[in-house]
């Protein structure tokens, strides 16, 4: 019995969005002097959280606010800047128009920050520049606006221009200032159709396994900063059918968990866009999920056995057969194997019933023995059946009769014997 499948998916977390404003200069140092005191909040709400054992009776605690104050106060304009890096690329990871109320027909991207290490409690400083194509291979190129402070390595930014470049620029900062330099993503050009690119093939499945999610793949394909965020995927088996719609995060691929063991599915994915009503062409391939064999070793009492190689009978004289079989693992894995056989036709009186043997795991012989047909009672009331049976019968109570008369008359004689005896005495 198959069990249903539960398709889950890595989707979007909750990112923030802000919007890119031109040609309004916010002040950076301003910004990156936020970003430092929002760090050094969140630096110490988890060191209380940590030591919340050490408190002791009744605590005088001072307002949050006035302890963001103070900090604001006390520390320096551009703070300490550390030489250890903590950014290592800036990049779109996918885009789609989207009509906006003030801004009409815009572009929304998301971004994503790849990092060299875990960095604590850290903020990040986003800019961005745009530039659009002039004559002769010139380009109108804007300066460096600061747009906003992030504290994820995973936003989105709305109100780009169709047609139109954008390189953006991260800073991280820290509790005591900037933590090293600032990473700038390469170009990239903002769509200018509303229908989403197909997604690139071929489409890979990487299978895999964990405590979790059980028997699981990894949908893998060439992503380009010009695709949809907006993908519906179909996922079929013999017994299933289920479609999911799903929005790209920063991971490089969608995991199907909870899968059967060495299951054969075909998965379908469309991109689509923000709004659902269009939708690019839809690419499909199929693949068989991992082996209960790979996860579990060969003779697991987890995993399904797995069947016999080389069965061979060899008919004898006397009806009879020797089976014999190469077990597929250690014969003390396997508590028994099962033998079925039954006779492919009715000649020489075998029966047709299929008949059932369970044989020890440590037994690789067996004989089967010869068929014999079954006494049933249609072949009771044939007419010979019965004449035979009736002959029993009667020979039976002729025998049954002969016998008392035989005893009565050895009686009577006994008698008379000891009567003539008794007068002669």
């Amino acid at each position: 019995m198959s069990r249903v499948v539960l398709l889950a998916v890595l989707l979007l977390r909750c990112a923030a969005t802000f919007v890119l404003v031109p040609y309004i200069q916010i002040d950076y140092a301003h910004y990156v002097h936020l970003a430092q005191c929002q760090a050094k909040c969140t630096e110490k709400c988890e060191s209380g959280c940590q030591q919340h054992r050490r408190l002791r009776g009744r605590v005088h605690l001072t307002s949050p606010f006035h302890h963001g104050q103070r900090f604001w106060a006390e520390s320096g304009v551009d703070g300490v800047k550390t030489v250890s890096a903590v950014v290592s690329t800036v990049r779109i990871v996918c885009q789609n128009m989207m009509t906006d109320k003030e801004f009409g027909d815009s572009v929304t991207a998301s971004i994503s920050v790849s990092l060299f290490r875990p960095s604590g409690p850290v903020r990040y400083v986003v800019q961005w520049k745009q530039r659009t194509r002039k004559a002769k291979g010139y380009f109108d190129e804007s300066q460096w606006i600061t747009a906003s402070v992030e504290g994820d390595t995973f936003f989105k930014v709305t109100g780009l221009d169709q047609g139109a470049e954008y390189r953006f620029m991260v800073t991280a900062v820290g509790p005591v200032g900037r933590v090293g330099e600032a990473i700038a993503s390469p170009w990239y050009e903002v769509v200018s159709s509303a229908t989403p690119n197909p997604p690139a093939q071929p489409l890979t499945l990487k299978n895999g396994y964990n405590s979790d999610k059980g028997v699981l793949a990894h949908l893998v394909w060439a992503r380009n900063p010009q695709d949809s965020c907006f993908y519906r995927l179909q996922l079929t088996n013999d017994t299933l059918q289920s479609i999911h719609d799903i929005t790209l995060d920063s991971s490089s691929s969608i995991l199907l968990p909870h899968l059967e063991f060495e299951g054969e599915y075909s998965v379908s994915l469309t991109a689509v866009s923000a709004d659902g009503a269009q939708s690019s062409r839809t690419v499909t391939t199929s693949f068989k999920a991992l082996p209960c064999t790979e996860v579990h070793g060969h003779g697991s009492i987890k995993c399904a056995p797995e069947p016999v190689s080389d069965l061979r009978i060899v008919v004898r004289p006397n009806g009879t057969g020797l089976i014999s079989w190469n077990p597929s693992s250690d014969s003390q894995a396997v508590l028994f194997y099962k033998l079925v056989y039954f006779a492919l036709s009715k000649e020489n009186g075998c029966s047709t019933r299929q008949e059932t043997m369970n044989i020890p795991a440590v037994r690789v012989l067996t004989d089967s023995p010869p068929a014999v047909p079954a006494l049933r009672l249609d072949t009771m009331l044939r007419p010979h059946f019965m004449l035979i049976g009736a002959f029993v019968v009667l020979f039976s109570f002729a025998y049954f009769i002969a016998r008392c008369l035989s005893y009565r008359t050895r009686t009577h004689r006994i008698s008379e014997k000891d009567r003539t005896l008794a007068d002669f005495m």
